[in-house]
């Protein structure tokens, strides 16, 4: 990675140092809330679009429309290893300590894998994000300072630069992966620029939307399409050696387990959450429901033990489901939901060690009423109001103590 971004300011530091308690234990079926940082989202013209807790845990980065990064810190009263007492309404939020302004629309945005490590000065400099946007090539920021570190340039064969649509990190931050249509690029983080390899996905029909790579065999990577299509790459060969078939919508979001024996898939109009049996190929383990019924992406959420499920829905609930492999159908929590916003939930990020659960809520709705039009509304923009109700809150899983 460029260490454009290793000289750093010391009221920076702190933004690494706060400690987190382990917990095992995820259960979100009345959860109460922790923080509500829906005050730095008001406005009718900007909605939430996600959120994603860093590697470490100490910072939720959370995507607008406005085409704004916003980066939220914990309160002070969470530092602590256990949690005794929430006041009512729950902790004040903070600021947000650092807002990163992208120049058009963003498409897709990815955590560096470094930034679980920022304790030490090399992973100060690579405590980062990237997003690629409409128009422009991929940018690498800087969590610490707001910088731009540096840009991935995917230009084709007329020499003309072409956005990448979906992006993705392997596991050890080594390379970055950008969908397009029919196609994967693939660039080493450590050579900005416009080098980069390419896969050809014709056997993947469509744009190619979404990434994970295996836990543990690190040459092979998932990546979905907008045309349903899974397709499993080897690396090393630069070629597709499975495909799975089975959503009904375009995949938005998929992830493998960490021992790497599953992989749930989520996709768009589509209510069905798939869990697959990678041991078996083209077996589903799982169907998990959950109210999908716009083209936006409604993100899942998986424990870093394996064994709690949580995903969003665009009637504004959170569903949480026991998928822990240890545990027979008997013996598993029965499946909970409860009401995190008064709107489409489009974001869930569950803590990587604590029972902390990240939700943002929001979406573009047309008001049925015209008369609801603002005064400086222009009419070029839409015949009708666009209504949105923003938010983005923490709630603890369980008995507040183990939060």
């Amino acid at each position: 990675i460029p260490q454009t971004a290793a000289s750093l300011h010391d009221d920076h530091v702190s933004r690494c140092d706060v400690p987190v308690a382990n917990t095992s234990e995820y259960d979100f079926s009345s959860p109460t809330m922790l923080v509500d940082y829906s005050k730095y989202f008001k406005g009718k013209q900007h909605y939430t679009k996600g959120c994603k807790w860093s590697g470490n845990g100490n910072q939720l980065l959370v995507m607008s429309s406005d085409q704004k990064f916003r980066l939220l810190d914990l309160p002070a009263e969470l530092s602590a290893p256990n949690l005794t007492e929430v006041p009512a309404g729950g902790f004040k939020a903070p600021k947000p300590s650092l807002v990163v302004t992208e120049g058009e629309l963003v498409y897709d945005y990815q955590w560096f894998p470094s930034s679980s490590d920022c304790h030490s000065a090399e992973g100060h400099a690579t405590y980062s994000f990237a997003c690629c946007c409409r128009g422009l090539p991929v940018h690498l920021w800087s969590a610490v300072t707001g910088e731009l570190v540096c840009s991935y340039k995917p230009y084709n064969l007329q020499d003309e630069l072409a956005p990448a649509l979906s992006l993705g990190f392997s596991r050890d931050g080594t390379k970055l992966v950008c969908g397009f249509n029919k196609s994967i690029r693939i660039f080493q983080t450590a050579r900005p620029g416009r080098t980069f390899d390419t896969i050809c996905a014709k056997r993947q029909n469509g744009i190619i939307s979404c990434f994970d790579f295996h836990p543990h065999l690190h040459h092979v990577m998932a990546a979905g399409s907008y045309l349903k299509g899974i397709g499993l790459y080897n690396l090393n060969s630069g070629k597709m050696f499975a495909i799975l078939e089975g959503q009904r919508g375009g995949l938005t979001q998929l992830r493998f387990s960490s021992d790497g024996l599953r992989l749930y898939t989520a996709a768009r109009k589509d209510n069905e959450l798939l869990c697959w049996d990678i041991r078996n190929m083209g077996n589903v383990l799982n169907s998990h429901q959950r109210l999908v019924d716009t083209q936006q992406r409604i993100s899942f959420s998986l424990s870093s033990d394996d064994r709690t499920l949580v995903s969003g829905s665009t009637d504004g609930h959170v569903h949480t489901w026991d998928v822990d492999p240890d545990r027979s159908n008997e013996s598993r929590r029965p499946p909970a939901r409860f009401l995190a916003a008064d709107d489409c939930v489009n974001g869930v990020s569950l803590h990587p060690s604590r029972a902390i659960l990240a939700t943002s809520s929001g979406q573009r709705r047309r008001s049925p009423h015209p008369d609801d039009h603002d005064e400086d509304d222009s009419d070029e923009v839409d015949h009708l109001t666009l209504t949105r109700h923003s938010s983005v809150k923490l709630w603890c899983g369980g008995a507040a103590a183990r939060c």
